[in-house]
């Protein structure tokens, strides 16, 4: 079914306040629905940094997708550790692709004219079963630390394309008006740099913990007591990972002092990058705690945990750069762009 909306035909999206209680109820379903789905592939995305972490990645054996050449393995016991923590992370995921494959069918069903729902349907879908595919090669022959990073990196992109999935969603109702006014070319092209900078960043995060390189720097801020310490063995990566985060939060500071000139008509990119410099200083703490700790479990899960909310803030801003498709946009470069925002806000129907 389709929903009845009085705006559906000028912006091809959802507006469930003029559809009656069907539309309503369909509404709050898919909405419900994408919330479920970024949560559980946030929680299959930290499932995977508990795998590693605790050296389970081999507790159903060589096989795949069967544990231990069962479909449910003997979990019970100490020594069977390693098999409940591997079995569970497997046996989320396909619970986690079917929420994904009935998110991808709604937002199709119910914005097949949107770019976004063409775009992100199929990225989730293709990063979904790339991301397990991966997972099963990772288990049944041998690995590089290059291709389990790349495999945490996968991951990450398909957690950011459910999560701006859920974002289109729930802003469908009326929120995405924002983006009628563009933001200044300058700052879009500066989230771009800084996002893709970011996913770099977390590369080589990941192969640094895949290379078993994570404590090749002992203390924290210093690196072996040394500002600048000898690059042997595994320091080189560790370094490398240190110096790239100190530089990802100046790059975070200017993209906040840029989007605050912005804030009265693009509110919602300035308020991203608050989040962003704040999870980017949560991020680099708990990296510190990582390498004080020791590895201790609690502080590489949170670590993974803030290294995706800020991946998934900023691929938030990079597609609020985008203008809404089909519509008279104005770039904000002055007075009258906020002004016009202003009277979208409290008019809506010259949306209309």
């Amino acid at each position: 079914m389709y929903l009845p909306a009085g705006r559906l035909a000028a912006l091809g999206r959802l507006d469930y306040r003029q559809g009656g209680p069907a539309a309503r109820r369909a509404y709050a379903w898919l909405r419900g629905l994408a919330v479920a789905a970024t949560v559980g592939m946030l929680v299959v995305l930290i499932q995977g940094t508990l795998v590693t972490n605790t050296g389970s990645a081999e507790g159903c054996g060589a096989t795949w997708p069967l544990c231990r050449g069962q479909i449910v393995p003997e979990l019970s016991g100490v020594a069977n550790a390693a098999t409940l923590i591997e079995f569970t992370h497997r046996a989320a995921v396909p619970v986690e692709s079917t929420l994904i494959l009935l998110l991808s069918a709604g937002i199709l069903w119910f914005w097949r004219g949107r770019r976004e729902a063409r775009v992100l349907a199929p990225i989730m879908i293709v990063f979904l079963f790339l991301q397990a595919m991966l997972g099963g090669l990772a288990v049944m022959y041998p690995t590089s630390a290059e291709i389990l990073a790349a495999h945490f990196g996968i991951s990450l992109v398909a957690f950011a394309s459910v999560l701006l999935t859920a974002a289109f969603v729930i802003e469908a109702a009326g929120g995405e008006r924002i983006r009628l006014m563009a933001p200044p070319r300058a700052l879009s092209i500066l989230i771009w740099i800084i996002v893709c900078y970011t996913y770099i960043e977390v590369y080589l995060g990941a192969y640094v913990r895949h290379a078993n390189a994570s404590l090749a720097c002992l203390d924290w801020p210093l690196c072996n007591g040394a500002l600048v310490p000898r690059f042997v063995t595994g320091v080189a990566a560790q370094y490398s990972h240190r110096v790239g985060a100190a530089l990802l939060t100046v790059l975070l500071v200017g993209l906040l002092l840029v989007a605050r000139r912005t804030r009265a008509g693009r509110p919602d990119l300035y308020i991203a990058a608050c989040i962003a410099l704040i999870l980017v200083v949560c991020q680099a703490i708990t990296g510190g705690i990582v390498v004080l700790s020791r590895l201790t479990i609690l502080s590489t899960l949170a670590h993974s945990f803030f290294v995706a909310l800020l991946f998934g803030t900023l691929t938030y801003m990079c597609m609020h750069t985008f203008p809404l498709v089909g519509e008279r946009t104005a770039r904000l470069d002055s007075d009258a762009a906020t002004r016009a925002l202003s009277t979208t806000t409290e008019r809506p129907d010259v949306l209309r």
